[in-house]
């Protein structure tokens, strides 16, 4: 059965190898996206329970932002609701540069940087992530090294 590395790019058919990391299937290079489809989808509409995922490489993804054909949704926060913007476009890179939108990316910069850390397990990890996201909500910055109060 083949495994998300082996998939080519789905715009240009690009192969690329794994990320060294512990983690399986992580595509170097490329990003996977998920659809379990929705209704008026004439190709693929999953009834429950199955999804179709591609992989879109790092060149391909950049032409398409060019393009504004990626929508970039921030997730809601307390301090700021939902948003979706054009991916690359100026207005979203006015709206990341807000302090909470700053903060929530920090914080995830920062979350980024745990992947590397020696002895990094699945576990800990989802434990990180889910301190980060309680930071963030909260406006406060998530620090790798000291607990939160």
């Amino acid at each position: 059965m083949p495994s998300r590395k082996d998939l080519p790019c789905a715009v240009c058919g690009a192969a690329f190898g794994p990320v060294e990391s512990d983690l399986p299937d992580q595509p170097y290079g490329a990003n996977i996206f998920i659809s379990t489809g929705h209704y008026g989808a004439t190709a693929f509409d999953s009834p429950g329970g199955d999804r179709l995922e591609l992989l879109i490489c790092t060149p391909c993804m950049k032409a398409m932002a060019q393009r504004h054909a990626i929508h970039r949704i921030l997730d809601a926060t307390e301090q700021i609701p939902e948003q979706t913007l054009i991916w690359g476009s100026e207005e979203e890179q006015a709206v990341s540069d807000t302090p909470m939108n700053a903060l929530r990316l920090a914080n995830t910069y920062r979350l980024e940087a745990a992947e590397e850390m020696p002895g990094m397990t699945v576990e800990k990890f989802s434990a990180l992530f889910q301190a980060c996201m309680t930071a963030s909500v909260h406006g406060k910055e998530f620090h790798l090294n000291e607990p939160e109060t």
